[in-house]
C-alpha cells in the first residue's frame, strides 16, 4: 500500500469520528522526522546525534546535582544502551545515600568517575 492511501485511510477516520488536526503542524511525504527527541524513519527510531553529542561532551559530574543531570540525560536514551542499568546501578546507589547527606558539598567518589568513564 502506498503512503497516499494511508493518508486516504487516516483522514478518512479522523472524518468519520469528527477529529481535526493543524495541516500546518503535520509533514507529509518524509523518509525521517524528528519527534520527541527521536529520529524517526522507516528503519525504526534513534536517538538525535545532537543529543548524544551533548551526553558524550558532558562534563565529569562534579556534584549530585551534576550526576542527577547526567543520568537523567542517559536514561532517556537508556533503551540504545547495552546493559544501561547495569552500567548506572552504583551511580544510583550513590544518590541514593546522598540524601542522608549534604548536598551541595558533596562531590562524586572515584569509583563513580570510573562508571561515568565507563558509560
Amino acid at each position: 500500500m502506498q503512503q497516499e492511501d494511508h493518508l486516504k485511510i487516516v483522514f478518512e477516520r479522523l472524518n468519520t469520528y469528527e477529529l481535526k488536526i493543524n495541516i500546518s503542524k503535520s509533514v507529509f511525504g518524509v523518509e525521517e522526522i524528528e519527534f520527541l527527541g527521536y529520529l524517526i524513519s522507516n528503519e525504526g527510531s534513534k536517538p538525535l546525534p545532537e543529543k548524544v553529542k551533548a551526553i558524550t561532551n558532558y562534563k565529569k559530574p562534579e556534584t549530585l546535582h551534576d550526576l542527577r543531570i547526567f543520568l537523567g540525560m542517559k536514561n532517556f536514551y537508556r533503551r540504545y544502551s547495552k546493559d544501561a542499568a547495569k552500567n548506572q546501578a552504583l551511580l544510583h546507589d550513590y544518590l541514593k545515600g546522598a540524601k542522608k547527606k549534604r548536598q551541595d558539598k558533596n562531590t562524586v567518589d572515584r569509583r563513580s568517575r570510573k562508571t561515568v568513564r565507563k558509560l
